[in-house]
């Protein structure tokens, strides 16, 4: 069985999905290119500002502490809405979002961490889509610090810090200097969350639909394995990501394109980017191996996993002010080693000073995609 038509064939009935989380992640890029290009000026970028309802039926601390961080980010309706028109209120973009807080909440995010909000959006509309985002990135970063210790109070205190930075980024140039790193390096060295971020948001859901009941019965039907299944998958995976680095690459160029299109340096860094593409389809594959569907999980897996890279693997904070402690699990992640090989390239190492950087990012992904196989036969075995 050819894995390789179906696979585009579901990735075509998923481009909504897929167009979103490209075109955020685009224009992200483009964004930070902007900001990091400008030599005598100040750049500011703001998020855009929607009106939501949000019904607290909790009101507990966790509730009003999401309630406040939306309403800096949000105009949040005050007066009541009949909630039985609420489509109606939508359609008319009287709201963008109306999300609804349920009673238990904050008992729930104690116990599991994992509690789902009612957020009622037009899916044609990426503003709804943005808020679930915004929402989910706010309580996994504030279980994040409360499984650090932290408590709600503080860990909340801390998210929002944490959050509203990236909301309002502000970059300051001296006149005739230029900025202290080159542009292709600051923007190669941020493609990671971008990468990971829409790799998640649009080949989970597509292998996602290969693990239904229905669509596994017919496979296994069929002879195939599931570790012809997988590779399958993963090929289909792969050539998609690539087509979608291609659009990262040349956005990621093009402000600095005079000094570093087709040098060796230009190279070096597309063999960074395509070496973490392929680390991180595989790494999706063991997710989807393990748990079977992801359904519902796909943001809070892209958030988790790409927040947690993105700050201890070089991505946001830089290498050199992570404590000893932090690095020697950051070397873990093929996040530092990305990193690591960037700065490696912009201090004009040769393929030969970064390669090591490159076999440690594809390890990573080869443990992940071997560690599912096996994880996945392991749980068939014993469910016969």
């Amino acid at each position: 069985m050819n894995f390789y038509k179906p696979f585009f064939l579901i990735a075509k009935k998923n481009k909504g999905p897929i167009l979103l989380y490209t075109g955020i992640v685009l224009l992200m890029t483009i964004l930070f290119s902007v900001v990091n290009s400008k030599e005598d000026t100040t750049a500011k970028y703001k998020s855009t500002s929607y009106t939501i309802y949000i019904s607290d039926k909790d009101n507990s601390e966790l509730s009003k502490k999401l309630y406040a961080y939306l309403g800096k980010l949000h105009k949040i309706k005050k007066s009541k809405i009949n909630e039985d028109k609420i489509y109606d209120y939508i359609y008319y973009e009287e709201v963008v979002s109306y999300i609804v807080i349920p009673k238990g909440f904050e008992d729930e995010f104690k116990n599991t961490g994992n509690v789902k909000l009612k957020n009622t959006y037009d899916d044609s509309v990426p503003g709804g889509s943005f808020i679930d985002f915004q929402t989910n990135e706010y309580l996994n970063s504030v279980k994040g610090y409360m499984d650090a210790g932290y408590s709600l109070s503080d860990a909340a205190k801390e998210t929002e810090k944490l959050l509203m930075n990236k909301d309002l980024v502000t970059i300051k140039a001296t006149k005739n200097k230029g900025p202290k790193q080159p542009v292709s390096k600051l923007v190669f060295n941020f493609l990671p969350y971008g990468i990971l971020m829409v790799l998640f948001g649009a080949i989970l859901p597509i292998i996602d639909s290969f693990n239904e009941k229905e669509k596994t019965a017919k496979i296994l039907a069929s002879g195939i394995n599931n570790t012809k299944k997988t590779l399958g998958l993963v090929l289909g995976s792969i050539t998609l990501a690539i087509i979608m680095l291609l659009l990262f690459i040349i956005i990621a160029t093009i402000p600095d394109a005079k000094n570093i299109l087709f040098t060796e340096k230009w190279w070096l860094y597309i063999l960074n980017t395509l070496s973490y593409t392929i680390t991180v389809v595989l790494m999706i594959s063991m997710i989807t191996n393990i748990s079977g569907t992801s359904k519902g999980m796909t943001s809070m897996y892209s958030n988790v996993i790409g927040l947690s890279f993105a700050f201890m693997g070089g991505t946001f904070v830089p290498l050199e002010i992570l404590s000893d402690n932090v690095k020697k699990f950051s070397r873990l992640i093929p996040n530092y080693w990305y990193s690591t090989a960037v700065e490696k390239i912009n201090s004009g190492g040769d393929l030969s000073n970064v390669f090591k950087c490159y076999i440690f990012e594809i390890s990573f992904g080869l443990i992940c995609l071997f560690a599912g196989l096996a994880i996945a036969r392991i749980k068939r075995e014993t469910a016969e």
